[in-house]
């Protein structure tokens, strides 16, 4: 994130320097025919897999099976420039055993390596903002990991915006 910054920004560079940042792998997989899992989503640890969910059966989605599994973010950081044959193959492996079952066999496979993708030490302030060089930043590696944290973020800058332009009218 420094990098992205501009040199006109370095009083706001400090606290930046103490975000952490975690990578994640996503796996797709598609299946032709229903494939029986024992749940819709699990939640897992000690394992590659962080995360698993059933994505067609969620509301809208009910077209064809699909299964979304997501890797711990310890792991991907571990793991984030293996060559993605091996990632996903690994990723295959250990959802199978936790599913009971052959995922392997999906008729889709897309891997996506998500290099920024959980914030476990968020810059702690709603967003950056140098009023000097009238630059400003936000998302949601400012409070949390979730979108919900980016879109605070952003309605607090916009707040904080909005009064600048109220106090210079």
């Amino acid at each position: 994130m420094i990098a992205l910054l501009p040199d006109a920004f370095a009083d706001q560079r400090a606290g930046l320097a103490s975000v952490r940042m975690a990578g994640c792998f996503a796996l797709m997989l598609g299946f032709e025919a229903e494939v029986a899992m024992p749940w819709t989503a699990a939640r897992v640890d000690g394992s590659p897999v962080g995360w698993m969910a059933v994505n067609s059966s969620k509301p809208g989605r009910e077209t064809a099976m699909s299964v979304l599994i997501q890797s711990s973010n310890d792991w991907a950081e571990a793991h984030l420039e293996d060559d993605p044959e091996r990632v996903e193959a690994a990723l295959l492996e250990a959802a199978s055993e936790l599913a009971g079952l052959d995922l392997a066999r999906a008729d889709h496979k897309a891997l996506h390596r998500w290099r920024y993708a959980a914030t476990p030490e968020p810059l702690g302030a709603p967003f950056l903002f140098d009023r000097a060089a009238g630059l400003a930043a936000c998302g949601d590696w400012c409070l949390g990991s979730k979108v919900e944290a980016a879109f605070e973020s952003g309605v607090q800058l916009a707040d904080a915006l909005l009064s600048e332009i109220a106090a210079r009218a």
